[in-house]
C-alpha cells in the first residue's frame, strides 16, 4: 500500500488527457516479484536478512526499500526501484542447507568451509532483534533503508524527497477523487526519509558485530569510528532543520477537509486543528519520531560506555549538538518560526523524559540534570533580550524545567504508518 502511495507522490502520474505511465505498474510488478522471492524463501527455512543493504540488496530476505534517485536530468528515476534476482546471500545459504556432500565427506568441515566462505566474500547475517530494536547499534542491520553506508544514502533520499515536494501537484491523485485525498499520498513523500534517519541515528553509539563463533574469522564486535558517528549525528540533526520539517504554503493550503465517506481512511497526519490540514502536527510528528531515537536510554548509555573505552563521542556531545542545532538556532519566522519552537520543545520533552528514565544509567540522568539547567539559565536570558513574540515559548520552557511534575508531558503527535508491507511492530 506504502508503494502504491509513494509512486503517484513522486510521479505525479495523473495528467488529464493523458495515459498513465507504465512506470507505476513495472515498479509494483517488481515489487511483487520480490515479495514472493521472500516469502518462498521463508517457506525454505530462511530467517530475515536486514544486513543486505551493504551487500547491494544481497538478498530478498531484507525488507527493501524503493530505490528512486534524482538522475542527470533532474527527473525522479524508477529505473533502479528494485532487484529481480535472488541474493548471493540467498544462494549461500540454500547450499549450507540442503547441499548433498558425496560420500566421504566431512560435512561438519565443508559447512563451515562455506561460512567461512561468506565472510571472505563480505556476505553479512543480521536478523530481527537487532535490526528492529529502537536502541539497535548494527551499523548495517536496518530496516527499509538502502545504501552501503547509510549517511550518504539519506543525502539522496532527502534530495529525492525534495523534488518530489517541489513537483507536487493534484496530478497526484485521478480525476474526480476529491482534493482531500491528497493527504493520503502526501504522507509517505513527506516522511519519505523515515526509515533511512533510523539507520543513520543507529550509527550514532554504534558497534559493528557478527554473531561470531569460537575459532571462526566473522567480524568482532567493533566500537564505531569517531568520524562515523560524527557524520550521522550531523545529518540526522539537519533533518531537525525547519527547513526539512516545514511543508510549503503551496501544499498545505491544497488539501480541504474531508468529505463524508472519507473520515479516518487511510493512513493520514494526525491534527490538533480539527478537521483542517495541520503542517504543524506533521512536523511534530516527524520530529519527535527521529528524537525518540536519539534520546534512547539505551543508546545514551551505551554512548558514554563507549566514550570511556574508545574515546568517541559521549551522551554530553551528543545532547549539546541537539541543542545547539534547536534551540541556539537563528531564530526564523512564520510558520517555519513555529515548527522550530515546536522542536524545541519536542526536544525538552525528550530531556525530560530521559532525565527520569527507570533505564537511563546515573552518568546519563546527570548529564541531562546539567543540561536542564544550562536551557533554564539560557531561557530566562532570551525571555528578556528577544521579541515579545517569544517570550511566551521560553516562559513555558522554564516552567517544564522548573515543575517537571506539575506539566503533565505533552502527548506528542504520532507519526503515521509507514511501512511499505506488514506493520511497524514485532
Amino acid at each position: 500500500r506504502q508503494d502504491h502511495l509513494i509512486f503517484p507522490g513522486f510521479l505525479s502520474p495523473y495528467e488529464t488527457g493523458k495515459p498513465v505511465p507504465a512506470t507505476m505498474r513495472e515498479a509494483a510488478l517488481q515489487r511483487l516479484r520480490q515479495l514472493s522471492a521472500h516469502e518462498i524463501g521463508h517457506t525454505l527455512g530462511l530467517q530475515h536478512n536486514y544486513a543486505s543493504s551493504y551487500n547491494d540488496r544481497g538478498s530478498v530476505m531484507d525488507y527493501p526499500h524503493p530505490n528512486i534517485f534524482v538522475n542527470s536530468k533532474g527527473e525522479i528515476d524508477f529505473s533502479k526501484v528494485y532487484t529481480n534476482e535472488i541474493g548471493e546471500w540467498d544462494k549461500r545459504a540454500i547450499i549450507y542447507g540442503y547441499q548433498d556432500f558425496p560420500d566421504g565427506t566431512n560435512e561438519d568441515k565443508a559447512l563451515k568451509n562455506l561460512l567461512e566462505e561468506n565472510t571472505k566474500k563480505g556476505l553479512l547475517f543480521i536478523a530481527d532483534a537487532d535490526a528492529r530494536a529502537a536502541g539497535g547499534l548494527h551499523p548495517y542491520a536496518h530496516l527499509w533503508d538502502n545504501g552501503k553506508e547509510v549517511t550518504d544514502e539519506l543525502k539522496n533520499v532527502l534530495q529525492v524527497r525534495q523534488k518530489a515536494l517541489d513537483q507536487f501537484s493534484e496530478k497526484a491523485i485521478q480525476e474526480a477523487m476529491p482534493m482531500s485525498r491528497l493527504e493520503d499520498v502526501l504522507v509517505p513523500v513527506y516522511n519519505y526519509h523515515r526509515y533511512q534517519i533510523e539507520a543513520v541515528v543507529k550509527l550514532i553509539g554504534g558497534m559493528n558485530y557478527s554473531y561470531n563463533v569460537r575459532g571462526d574469522t566473522q567480524q568482532q564486535p567493533q566500537i564505531l569510528d569517531n568520524a562515523i558517528q560524527q557524520k550521522a549525528l550531523k545529518a540526522a540533526l539537519d533533518c531537525l532543520s525547519p527547513d526539512v520539517l516545514t511543508l510549503p504554503d503551496r501544499i498545505s493550503l491544497m488539501i480541504p477537509p474531508r468529505p463524508p465517506m472519507y473520515y479516518g481512511v487511510g493512513e493520514t497526519f494526525a491534527k490538533r486543528t480539527g478537521m483542517s490540514f495541520d503542517p504543524m502536527a506533521a512536523a511534530e510528528a516527524l520530529a519527535h519520531f527521529e528524537l525518540g531515537f536519539l534520546f534512547n536510554a539505551e543508546r545514551a548509555n551505551r554512548l558514554e560506555q563507549f566514550k570511556a573505552q574508545k574515546g568517541t563521542l559521549g551522551w554530553g556531545e551528543v545532547l549539546d549538538a541537539i541543542i545547539q542545532k534547536t534551540w541556539m538556532a537563528p531564530k526564523q519566522e512564520g510558520l517555519k518560526g513555529q515548527v522550530q519552537a515546536q522542536t524545541q520543545q519536542i526536544v525538552l520533552t525528550w530531556l525530560l523524559v530521559l532525565s527520569q528514565h527507570n533505564n537511563a544509567n546515573y552518568l546519563v540522568k546527570s548529564i541531562c540534570l546539567d543540561r536542564l539547567n544550562n536551557l533554564k539559565a539560557y531561557a530566562k536570558r532570551q525571555a528578556d533580550l528577544n521579541p515579545i513574540s517569544w517570550r511566551p515559548h521560553y516562559l513555558y520552557a522554564i516552567e517544564r524545567i522548573e515543575k517537571p511534575k506539575d506539566i503533565e508531558i505533552p502527548q506528542h503527535a504520532e507519526i503515521a504508518p509507514g511501512a511499505p508491507i506488514g506493520c511497524d511492530e514485532w
